[in-house]
């Protein structure tokens, strides 16, 4: 994702298996954590805003310009 983490986050490909505090990942990769954190996916829902005033686009978690999933800047 094009989004810039805080310098202590990271991204990894999918995990694959957790075996005590060491994560093995889809590329092969392991590595220890003591926490996971796992995201689901993201879905654009405003039922409250006019259907002329919804967002329009990919479901993509910031879309540029808009504040808060809500108010475009």
């Amino acid at each position: 994702m094009p989004y810039e983490w805080p310098e202590n986050f990271d991204t990894k490909p999918l995990l694959t298996s957790v075996s005590g505090d060491t994560v093995t990942f889809k590329d092969g990769s392991k590595a220890d954590f003591d926490t996971i954190i796992m995201a689901t996916g993201y879905l654009h829902n405003m039922p409250f805003l006019d259907e002329s005033l919804r967002l329009k686009t990919p479901n993509v978690p910031y879309p540029a310009g808009l504040f808060k999933c809500i108010f475009w800047q």
